[in-house]
Order: C-alpha cells, then structure tokens, then sequence
C-alpha cells in the first residue's frame, strides 16, 4: 500500500504574492460575506523545515510528499530536480486547481481539491505545515491493514466562543450537508461508533448524541488526517454545487465547508477504522506561555505527533526564534530536500 503526504505551504513574505492578493482583497479584512483574511494565516512559522525532518527520520517508508504552492518555494528547499528519488514534489496551485477557482488565498479551494493532485495516490495524509511527527510513526497508525484510514467517531456539539471567528460556521455548514444524506442511525447501524479503541472518553462523549436523528458534529482531533482519495472523488460526485461554491471564494467566508466534510463523510459512510488517534498528538497555540510544555512533550515517547499552531500577537520573532531552536534541538538533522 503506498501512502503519499500532503502539504500545502504559503508564506506572506513574497511581494510578488502580496501584490495579487493585494488585487483580490475585499473591501473590509472581515467583510459582510464573512471573509476571513487575517494575516496570521499567511504568516510563515518556519515549521515546513522540520515537518520535513520529522517525515524524513520518522515516516521513512512515506511514498511521496506533495508540497503544495502558490508558485512559491522555501528559500532553503533544494533544487528537486538534482535529487534522485523525486521523493518530494513541488506542487503549484495550476497544477492540479481548475483554473476557474484560481488565484485563491483560501485553504478550503485547495484542501478540496487534493483529488486532483497528479500521480497522487488513493492513501494519503494531509499535514498542515504546523503538524510534525516527532517520534517513529508506522503506517498502521494512519491505516489499518485493509487500507482504512484510523479514526474516532466521536459525536460532539459545535459551538462558536468567538463571535469573529468564522470557524463555527464553516462546521455548521459541514454537518448540515452531512445531515441532509445520513443521521445518527447510520452511525448506530455501523457500531464502530462503540468501539472502546477510540478512548473510552470519546465513547462516552458520543451516547447523549445517539438519541437524537440529527447530527450535531463531530469532534475534530487537531493532528494528520488520513483520507481516501475516493472519498473526495464520491463527495464532489455527490456534491458539486456546494464543494464549487466555496471554491470559487477567494477567500474563506462563513458559507463554505473545509476539508473536514470529508473527514465527517468517511467516518459516517464507515470508511474508517477505530482508533484513539488524538493520544497520539499534542496541541500548543498559546505561544510563550507554552515553551516549557513543548519540551516536555518532545521528551514523551507516547506523543507521537505535535501541531505547534501561530497564535502569537506580539514580539513574533522572539517566539518564533525559540521555537526553532527547541525543534533544532530535537530535529537536528537536515533533510535530503533542505539547503544547509
């Protein structure tokens, strides 16, 4: 079975891509559509070197690694086409993005359409750039031995705590569409939604949920996701409207859907097999409050992966420095791809 890796790469410090989103901003940075267009979601953490140091120690037996791009690079990535292997794939948006939804400066148009990356095969992995795999992964913690991709079905109410934040709309808008082809009975019918593997908590969590029709979302572990690529092929087929519609945003407003609708649509069909896949990762956002817990995590062999998420509203390059030198600490050696 061979197992790709996904990931979509941006950074905000090239003028050449300020100036086109610069043409395509809207009116308002949160407009009356909801556009979210917060600097921070182009702002480059500089954790892409040591994802890749972390696939390449870690995750040796990965197929290939799809470094998605708005026609940009890492100033330290190597020349690709002098490596051998072609391990490692430069990926721009044309490449594999109908040209219809282009340019696009939101995630959504890109995560929906990874089906359609060249050559990319029906397993993969979709890493953020801020996921990294810190300790020795085995392809059996991201699928099992019949190809299904590990997961827990763990029901959970959506909320919003943050009136600006267009997060909660986007999950709403998942699960409606969702709700309008499945209820909780195609869960129960399945009965992996019992299964104790995914952690006796998250179990739990779902039965309150189980006595009612409707869904009322799903809980979302921050971390690598593995899909099926027939699972986006079947919802597009399913769906083509909805997944076009947020597509052809620019940027990401509170009518879309994101590529959890996927995720949702793999657990409810049972195209999954239970597993406990969030005591495997570790979140941190609250940057420098958290330093001291990111060691500690480094040191854990249990903790397989860690997400090192940009929260940082002041003094950033402080932080950012840290970190780097915390992950060189850990993830010393270059990559193949990485200029030294």
């Amino acid at each position: 079975m061979k197992i790709d890796v996904v990931v979509p790469w941006v950074t905000s410090n090239d003028p050449k891509w300020q100036a086109l989103r610069q043409q395509h901003l809207p009116n308002n940075t949160k407009s009356d559509q909801g556009a979210d267009n917060d600097e921070e979601l182009f702002r480059d953490w500089d954790t892409l070197r040591y994802l890749l140091r972390g696939i390449h120690s870690h995750m040796p037996w990965a197929n290939r690694i799809f470094l998605v791009t708005m026609n940009q690079r890492p100033k330290w990535l190597a020349d690709l086409a002098k490596l051998s292997n072609g391990k490692l794939a430069l990926i721009d948006h044309k490449d594999f993005i109908p040209k219809e939804y282009l340019p696009t400066f939101s995630s959504h148009t890109i995560e929906l359409n990874f089906h359609r990356i060249p050559d990319l095969s029906e397993h993969f992995i979709y890493f953020n750039d801020d996921m990294l795999p810190v300790q020795d992964l085995q392809p059996a913690h991201f699928f099992d031995h019949a190809g299904l991709p590990k997961d827990q079905a763990s029901l959970w109410r959506i909320s919003q705590p943050n009136y600006a934040s267009i997060y909660g709309h986007i999950l709403l808008n998942n699960i409606s569409l969702l709700n309008q082809h499945f209820s909780t009975q195609d869960l129960k019918s399945k009965r992996k939604i019992y299964s104790l593997r995914q952690g006796t908590r998250r179990v739990l969590a779902s039965l309150p949920y189980l006595r009612y029709r409707n869904l009322p979302g799903f809980f979302n572990p921050h971390g690598p996701q593995p899909f099926l690529k027939s699972t986006f092929e079947k919802l597009w087929e399913l769906e083509p409207e909805v997944l076009a519609k947020t597509c052809q945003n620019k940027f990401r407003t509170i009518h879309d859907v994101n590529q959890y609708v996927f995720r949702d649509y793999q657990l409810l069909m049972g195209s999954y097999s239970p597993d406990n896949i969030s005591a495997r990762v570790r979140f941190f956002k609250d940057f420098p409050g958290q330093f001291s817990a990111l060691e500690s995590a480094l040191k854990n062999p249990k903790i397989k992966m860690i997400c090192i998420n940009d929260d940082i509203t002041d003094d950033f390059q402080k932080s950012n420095d840290k970190m780097r030198s915390i992950l060189d600490s850990h993830l010393p050696t270059p990559a193949p791809w990485e200029v030294t």
